[in-house]
Formats: C-alpha cells, sequence, structure tokens
C-alpha cells in the first residue's frame, strides 16, 4: 500500500515537471515569434505572405513563395509586364499549390497596387469576349478554366493544372481559400466614385488608357491651356444598357481643373471633327452634345478636374440624364474643407 502511494506521488510529481517544462517551452517560443500585425497595419509584402500561405485548407504551397517587385515584372511576366506597367505594380507573388486531398494542382498569383484603379484595371484588361462570370464573393469571370479575381487593390488569378470543368472546379476551390484571406477593399477613389450608381449600375468597368482626346493636343481655341501634345490619359470607364442600347460613360481625372479644361477642349475637337457640336446649357460648367460616326451620338461635359463622356445614346435626353448624374457624383464626393477649432 505504501508502495503504491509513493509510486502515485512520484509520478504527480513528474507530471507536474513536465507539464512546466512545456508551458516554458511554449512561452518561449511565443516570446521568439511574435504575432503577425493585422492586416490593416500589415505591409504590402505580409498582405501577399498572409495570402499566399503555405497552407490553404486542402492545398499545401509545393514550392517556395516567389516575389517580385516592378524591377523584376519583365523577368516574372513577360507576355504581360508592358500592360501592367501602366498601372503602376506596387508587388507581386505566385506559388504552385497541391491539393493533399484531390492531388489537384494549380498556381496563385497576386498582384498589388497602389489603390484599386491599378487592380480594376489589370482585371479588365485580361477579360474577353468569351470569358463567364465566376461563382466567387469578390467580382471574378472564367477564361476557360483561368479564374480572375479582383478585390480592392489586388488582383488575383488561379491557373489549374486541368482543363475542363475538372480545372474549373479545382480553380473555385483553390480561389475560395484565396478570396477568405484577402484583407477587405479599402474605400475605392474618388474617382471610381464618379460613375453614376444606385438604380443605374455597369455591368462592366475597365481603367485603361484612353484615345477618346484624338492624337493631337492642339487645342481649338486660343488662349486656352495646354492639354499635353499626343497623351493619353487613363480613363475610367462603365459600360451600361439603357433599354436594349449599350452606352459607355468614360470619365477622366486631371491633376487640376487648368488640366481638365485642356482635356476638355481636345475632347470636344475630336468628336466634333465631322459634325458641330450644341452646347448643353446649365450642366457641368459646361458641356456639349454631338453625332460621331464611330461612336454615335456623343455627350461631353467639364466639371472641377474632371472631364466625362457619354458614348452611343440612344438620345440627347439620355447623354444629358447621364451626365448630370455624373455631376451630382462629382460635386458629392468633392473633399471636405477642412476646419480649424479657433
Amino acid at each position: 500500500m505504501c508502495s503504491a502511494l509513493r509510486f502515485e506521488r512520484q509520478l504527480r510529481r513528474e507530471r507536474a515537471t513536465v507539464l512546466f517544462a512545456l508551458a516554458l517551452l511554449a512561452a518561449t517560443v511565443y516570446a521568439q515569434a511574435p504575432e503577425p500585425p493585422p492586416l490593416e497595419d500589415a505591409t504590402t509584402q505580409q498582405v501577399l505572405e498572409h495570402v499566399l500561405a503555405q497552407a490553404l485548407g486542402s492545398w499545401q504551397r509545393a514550392a517556395d513563395l516567389r516575389l517580385f517587385g516592378p524591377e523584376r515584372l519583365a523577368g516574372a511576366m513577360p507576355d504581360e509586364a508592358e500592360m501592367i506597367r501602366d498601372y503602376e505594380l506596387v508587388l507581386g507573388a505566385c506559388a504552385v499549390y497541391v491539393d493533399a486531398e484531390t492531388g489537384a494542382q494549380g498556381e496563385a498569383l497576386i498582384l498589388a497596387f497602389p489603390d484599386a484603379l491599378g487592380a480594376l484595371g489589370v482585371f479588365a484588361r485580361h477579360r474577353g469576349q468569351t470569358t463567364q462570370r465566376a461563382a466567387t464573393v469578390r467580382a471574378g469571370y472564367l477564361d476557360g478554366a483561368t479564374l480572375h479575381l479582383y478585390t480592392g487593390r489586388f488582383y488575383l488569378r488561379v491557373t489549374p493544372a486541368a482543363d475542363g470543368d475538372e480545372g474549373r472546379s479545382h480553380a473555385h476551390a483553390l480561389a475560395g481559400e484565396l478570396e477568405a484571406r484577402v484583407p477587405p477593399p479599402a474605400r475605392p477613389p474618388r474617382l471610381m466614385r464618379t460613375l453614376p450608381r444606385r438604380w443605374l449600375n455597369p455591368f462592366r468597368m475597365d481603367y485603361a488608357r484612353t484615345d477618346l482626346l484624338g492624337p493631337s493636343g492642339r487645342s481649338p481655341r486660343a488662349g486656352s491651356p495646354p492639354a499635353g501634345e499626343g497623351e493619353r490619359p487613363m480613363t475610367l470607364t462603365g459600360e451600361y444598357e439603357l433599354g436594349e442600347t449599350l452606352v459607355r460613360v468614360a470619365v477622366l481625372q486631371a491633376r487640376d481643373p487648368d488640366q481638365a479644361r485642356g482635356y476638355y477642349l481636345r475632347l470636344a475637337a475630336h468628336l466634333a471633327e465631322q459634325t458641330k457640336a450644341s452646347p448643353l446649357p446649365a450642366l457641368g460648367e459646361e458641356a456639349f452634345v454631338v453625332e460621331h460616326a464611330d461612336h454615335g451620338l456623343c455627350a461631353g461635359m467639364l466639371q472641377d478636374e474632371f472631364v466625362a463622356v457619354v458614348l452611343g445614346a440612344a438620345s440627347a435626353e439620355d447623354a444629358e440624364a447621364l451626365l448630370r448624374l455624373g455631376g451630382v457624383k462629382i460635386r458629392i464626393t468633392r473633399p471636405l474643407p477642412s476646419v480649424s477649432s479657433p
């Protein structure tokens, strides 16, 4: 009986010693490996490493994560480097994953930009005529079996090894794991908040350089500000369905009102090369409507540092209504004046 009691006490002492050692080891490990910062405070590299983690559900990274900045873009993405440079890449990363349960394979790519305009631009530039909408939480589409996503300032692409329905299933599975790790989108830039919304929403958006200002920067009016000879500014475009008519609304943002006026005068001169434009009074700071051989019925407007244009409207009334909505959006997104306390 005494031997049993001594054995039980010894066992308790040894168990307590083991538990103390484990607690000490855990404390040491946690002290050496601090928790990563919250995603809203993390650097771009930390965010990319978080999204393309070693393990994503049943998906396991098959090789080291590859990071690349603008200076290594041509080597990492040679076929797309020229196009992506327009959007000022901050950092990119890619990795190959294998599903431990099914053996499926796929490559995941994520590109980070200064804001959502860059991610939207790359997302839109890859979209073709045969793409299909993807069943994703964020905006996404399928090009064959390759899945493209855009959320906030991040563009993601999943390219499965398999083709057809099997490949699309694998792409959706891996993309679902990636989506859950991307930080919530920040407030979009002001330009993205100028397109007509609410009861009228664009079903497709794009952000790219425009040819709407024509090949020359010469202004049709004497004494007007210089407009940048041959400059092709970046433009946000939304496509809308008004009844049976497909209408495009494009908005350019200049660095200041003077440059915006230069853009506006170039736009008016280019669209009115063949047909005289008619003014639209009481619309923005200045506006016009004109019939164009290629773009159909068009209307342009100058407001603050923005130039808005409607292309392919069914009537002058429709074009004017869209510009009025755009003008309201521009005005209500003006930065609030700073107020200093007395």
